[in-house]
């Protein structure tokens, strides 16, 4: 027969009972059947722990099938599609009620998995082992839906279904290129998966002197020397309660070759002229593998008879503790770290008759300007980075040049007015006479007179 569909409700199976045949005896009885309620099925999905740790071995989720009025009078069949990057890493097991048809390793949802029918009343718990891979999505939702046992409320119904939401926690080895000896600082958190309000220690370090690493994941640390490395070693614990819940990872920390100052001192003209104004010198320092890493320091001792005549300046870099006007040398003029790859440093300068190349000054404007640090370990104190430049000094030189002119001022025979100093230099400076002037003029031979005018003066 089959029993009623609803709790409660009966039938009834007549039957009589006779004797053999030899007898004419006979009874009658009545079978009443009475449906119990259906059995009933709540599912809870659980998971082995909070945060799920990407790449670590035993973890799991657990699917408890709560069943009431049993035994179950049909299969429980399983609908469960693992998230994104978790697989079953071995076969699920079940507590509670015989498992049938589940995939073994590597599937990413529960195809085929049921419950046989005749589950007891009780709990059923089945133990998904997973894998969580890099590519797991944070968080995690999982659900998993039941249907049959007898229960015809599922699947539809609220009990039949339930969700969790995990989050991942994954600490991801990286590594940065760095300039070598310098002090700098790295968010490691930047490339991590981690549940809000992790903690961030620094567990162990090759990188000299050691460091250290922010609760929220900025580890600072010193750069080791040219083309080398050193290590950060760090770990991401979930917030509490499940604080011992930990990842692992490493910053490597590389360092490509320290720069390289390559010094050029240049001159505004040769030779240099005593007494003209606008000279000066150039010293550029080119920067490979730059920028600098530390503050490089400018020593020049400028030669007998010559100073500086002004601000000294510079670009390519930030230019401090120079001297100002009169001074005999550069002393205290430094270049901030952070320049290249090109500095230029301008030395306007005044040429005194102290400073004339003779036969007993051989020296003139030959000069030499040193530069030490910025990071480059071949250019120390002891033994600096330097340019050169040789120039003689003169003094004034002028350099008259001829002048024609033609009837400016109308026809033959009148008046004409010219300069005739407006092309010449005394000195590099233009030429002027008179009052405050730098050069005297004399007329040699006097302009050819016009017939009839006066000689021209």
């Amino acid at each position: 027969y089959t029993s009623p569909a609803t709790a409660g409700g009966t039938c009834t199976v007549v039957y009589q009972v006779c004797a053999p045949a030899a007898f004419t005896v006979c009874d009658i009885a009545t079978l009443v059947v009475t449906s119990t309620a259906a059995p009933s099925l709540t599912v809870t999905k659980t998971v082995s722990q909070t945060p799920l740790v990407v790449g670590k071995s035993g973890q799991f989720y657990n699917i408890t099938i709560a069943v009431a009025n049993g035994p179950t009078t049909a299969a429980i069949t399983l609908n469960d599609s693992l998230p994104t990057g978790i697989l079953t890493s071995a076969a699920a097991t079940a507590t509670g009620g015989t498992l049938l048809g589940c995939t073994t390793i590597g599937a990413a949802n529960l195809s085929g998995c049921s419950i046989d029918t005749g589950a007891a009343t009780g709990s059923i718990v089945i133990t998904v082992p997973v894998s969580v891979a890099a590519s797991a999505v944070s968080p995690s939702v999982n659900t998993v839906t039941v249907t049959g046992g007898g229960d015809t409320s599922c699947p539809s119904a609220a009990n039949c279904t339930s969700a969790i939401s995990t989050p991942v926690l994954d600490a991801i080895d990286e590594s940065v290129n760095k300039q070598p000896g310098i002090s700098s600082t790295t968010d490691v958190s930047g490339n991590d998966k981690y549940p809000t309000g992790s903690t961030f220690t620094q567990t162990g370090t090759t990188c000299t002197p050691a460091g250290s690493l922010t609760s929220t994941g900025v580890a600072s640390y010193t750069t080791p020397a040219g083309n080398s490395s050193c290590t950060v070693t760090y770990q991401i614990c979930a917030p509490s309660p499940n604080q011992t819940v930990c990842d692992t990872a490493v910053l490597t920390v590389n360092s490509g070759p320290a720069p390289v100052l390559t010094v050029t001192k240049t001159v505004s003209q040769s030779p240099l002229v005593i007494g003209k104004v606008g000279q000066l010198y150039t010293v550029t320092v080119s920067v490979a593998n730059g920028p600098t890493t530390a503050a490089m320091l400018l020593t020049d001792a400028l030669p007998s008879g010559i100073t500086t005549s002004g601000a000294i300046t510079a670009t390519g870099g930030t230019l401090s503790g120079c001297p100002a006007a009169s001074a005999t040398n550069l002393t205290g003029c430094s270049i901030a770290a952070g320049a290249g790859p090109t500095i230029t440093v301008t030395v306007p300068i005044t040429v005194g008759l102290a400073a004339e190349t003779t036969s007993t000054n051989t020296v003139g404007g030959n000069n030499t300007a040193s530069v030490s640090g910025g990071g480059d370990p071949n250019c120390t104190l002891t033994t600096p980075c330097s340019g050169s430049v040789v120039v003689p000094v003169v003094k004034v030189i002028v350099l008259p040049v001829n002048d024609t002119y033609t009837g400016i001022n109308g026809a033959l025979g009148n008046s004409n007015v010219g300069n005739a100093l407006t092309n010449d230099t005394v000195g590099g400076n233009p030429a002027t006479i008179g009052s405050g002037g730098n050069a005297l003029l004399t007329i040699n031979t006097p302009a050819s007179p016009v017939p009839g005018a006066p000689v021209g003066a």
